[in-house]
């Protein structure tokens, strides 16, 4: 069993992910009960591409009593991206939360895949509970604001832009989505002016707005700059 593991060890450090396959799942067959084996043939099926049979090892060492986070994380990660398949991998995702109640980024991985499935209401749920534990995290300020943003509540959504950025003044992202943010004000002024006659009733307030659309214009301006300095 040893050899196995270690000639599967080497040949995956000279990257011959085919002959490391074979040793690992030799290793399976004398020890059977043993994680270690579907463990490394499941990062290495992984590596090959071969994501069924990734899954397979991956499950394989789970069901033997496999204590690693990695091993559902991997599962994750192959449903979510070349299986395209979020709907399964946020079930992975929740199989795996309870058995893992400290690991921070089940969490993290939970909220992108709601927001990736357009399911913002429990996605909202899940941010602000996690950035109630974790208010100094960057991405959970902004992935709430996301949420927020989705869901027409703007000026709660430029708040947590907004605390992203104070976390990180360089965050494009923040910067660029609290930019957008601050331009609909604007826009919706235009809208407004677009949809009015040539009555004198209409002339007057279409110019009335112009002021107003002006200042809005000013207030976003220096937000659009920021973003395409951080964007250079």
């Amino acid at each position: 069993y040893g050899q196995y593991i270690n000639k599967g060890a080497i040949a995956y450090q000279d990257e011959d992910l085919e002959t490391a396959l074979k040793n690992f799942e030799k290793a399976q067959k004398v020890l059977p009960n043993d994680t270690l084996g579907y463990f490394y043939a499941g990062f290495v099926a992984n590596g090959m591409e071969n994501y069924d049979k990734a899954i397979e090892s991956f499950r394989k060492y789970i069901d033997l009593g496999g204590k690693s986070v990695d091993a559902y994380l991997s599962i994750i990660n192959i449903y979510s991206g070349p299986k395209d398949n979020k709907e399964e991998a946020l079930k992975v995702v929740r199989e795996a939360k309870p058995k893992f109640p400290a690991d921070p980024q089940l969490p993290k991985v939970e909220i992108g895949l709601l927001i990736d499935l357009k399911r913002i209401d429990e996605a909202k749920k899940g941010l602000e509970d996690a950035v109630a534990k974790e208010p100094g995290n960057k991405i959970l300020q902004f992935y709430l604001g996301y949420a927020n943003s989705s869901l027409n509540f703007n000026e709660e959504a430029k708040k947590n832009y907004e605390a992203a950025l104070k976390i990180d003044p360089n965050y494009f992202e923040a910067q660029l989505y609290l930019a957008k943010l601050m331009y609909n004000d604007a826009a919706a002024i235009k809208k407004e002016m677009a949809a009015l006659g040539i009555s004198a009733a209409d002339k007057k307030k279409k110019f009335d707005l112009d002021k107003v659309l002006v200042e809005k214009l000013k207030i976003a301006q220096p937000y659009w700059e920021k973003a395409e300095q951080l964007n250079q």
